[in-house]
Parts: C-alpha cells; structure tokens; sequence
C-alpha cells in the first residue's frame, strides 16, 4: 500500500510501514506541505505547538476528536493512561497533566499531548511538524522515542517528520 504526494512539484511515494524525514527549504514549502496532508483522510498532524484548544483542558483535548470519531469513552481512558505510561509517565502524574490547561503545559507537553490524541484516533498516517523545535537535548531524546512507540504500534502505517536543515536529531539516523 502507498500513496503519493507533491514536493516542489515532484511526485513523491510514500509507502507503508515507513518513517519519512522531510527537509523542508522554507516556510512556504512546510505550509503547503501540511495543507496537502491535512486533506489526507485518516491522516493527523502533531502540530508544531501541539495544536491543544486553549479553552479546554489536556483531557477535554484528548477526548473530543475520540467522541467525534465515535470510539466509546471507557475504551479512550484506559487508552489514555496505557499510552501515558507507555511514555513515562506514572498514574499520578498522568492524572495530574490531563487535569491541567494548555497554557500550563511545556512544549513538549503539548506535543506528547497532541500525539496521545492522535494515538487514539489510529491514523494510517502521521506529520510530526518540526518535532525537534525548541526542546532540550532530553525531551529531543524522548520525542524521538515517541516516534518510534508510533511504528512499534502501528507498523504498516506512515509516519513523516518535517524540519527545516539540520535540526534532526542524531538518533534519528539509521
């Protein structure tokens, strides 16, 4: 399975089962990059500031696009906290992060958030947008970790990082 998308007017292949690192030459090239994959269906960007809604709680976020896709609540909060520890994080400290505000949250909060949400939707594709930026050397390690909890739980899906020049990180090499 794959499936195809633009790049400086190139026909570029995604195929199944990969993790893609795009390098992105400027803005304009990033924005129109996201616009084509926002019309992919089944397909959920983990924005660049997380892309919380400020009005509404880290567990209010979490759960809207589960009751929009229809997948029953009881199912999402166990999913929630599974994914959670799955990334470190102890009961307590997961409790005490849904119960907090968007504004309240670090960067790589928001990011570890907006991947949780995108967890529970199981998307056959997913964007990182400029994953990297502005996170300390630890919290780059851990990003790089959640990338990689993407392919160990969906191996047959897709998965693109942008980032403009040399801000990839070292691990992700192959």
């Amino acid at each position: 399975m794959q499936f195809d998308g633009v790049r400086d007017n190139q026909k570029i292949t995604f195929a199944y089962g990969h993790a893609y690192r795009m390098v992105m030459g400027s803005q304009t090239e990033r924005e129109n990059f996201l616009r084509e994959f926002e019309q992919r269906p089944h397909t959920v960007i983990v924005a660049r500031d997380g892309g919380l809604i400020s009005s509404l709680s880290v567990w209010e976020n979490l759960i809207l696009p589960v009751d929009y896709q229809g997948i029953k609540r009881e199912k999402a909060i166990t999913e929630v906290y599974n994914l959670l520890a799955l990334c470190g994080l102890s009961e307590p400290t997961a409790t005490q992060l849904i119960q907090r505000m968007p504004a309240e949250l670090t960067l790589f909060e928001k990011r570890l958030v907006s991947f949780v949400r995108a967890m529970l939707v199981e998307p056959e594709s997913l964007v990182w947008d400029m994953p990297y930026d502005g996170l300390a050397a630890g919290e780059v390690d851990s990003m790089v970790g959640l990338q990689s909890l993407f392919h160990l739980r969906f191996p047959l899906r897709i998965s693109v990082t942008l980032c403009f020049g040399n801000r990839m990180p070292d691990s992700m090499d192959d």
